[in-house]
């Protein structure tokens, strides 16, 4: 349900919106390896399977440094925003966290002032595998 909201409210803010089901798609479209492009924010669900949110985006940044890509923002979508999530999201390389229930009237400008920022800072966001 709160994939189909974000989706509609981000649509119809304008944004061009991608879902997909699983995090090994995620991270190969993360990293322009299914379309031939980057996107310039990924919102990633931290309960995907087969692979998580926080396991994904170790992927993603992996790549990253591999291929020698700038780094895309990831922010997580999810329910669980404690302090001890939020710290492990953060330590995977995600970027930010929109908490559900997502609002619809404010997630098209939290995700514009993502994708601001982040492009903003890209050589200090470089990620490095721990």
């Amino acid at each position: 349900l709160a994939l189909r909201v974000a989706r509609h409210a981000l649509e119809r803010a304008g944004f061009e919106v991608d879902c997909l089901s699983n995090g090994d798609d995620a991270v190969a479209a993360a990293l322009g390896e299914d379309r031939g492009r980057r996107y310039n924010l990924v919102l990633i669900d931290e309960r995907m399977s087969p692979t998580s949110g926080t396991e994904s985006t170790r992927r993603i940044r992996r790549g990253e440094v591999d291929k020698g890509l700038d780094p895309v923002g990831v922010v997580a979508l999810t329910a669980h925003s404690t302090e001890a999530d939020r710290r492990a999201f953060f330590l995977s390389g995600m970027d930010g966290v929109v908490a559900k229930p997502v609002r619809v009237k404010t997630l098209p400008g939290t995700v514009l002032a993502y994708i601001r920022e982040l492009a903003e800072n890209k050589e200090r966001r470089r990620w490095r595998p721990r």
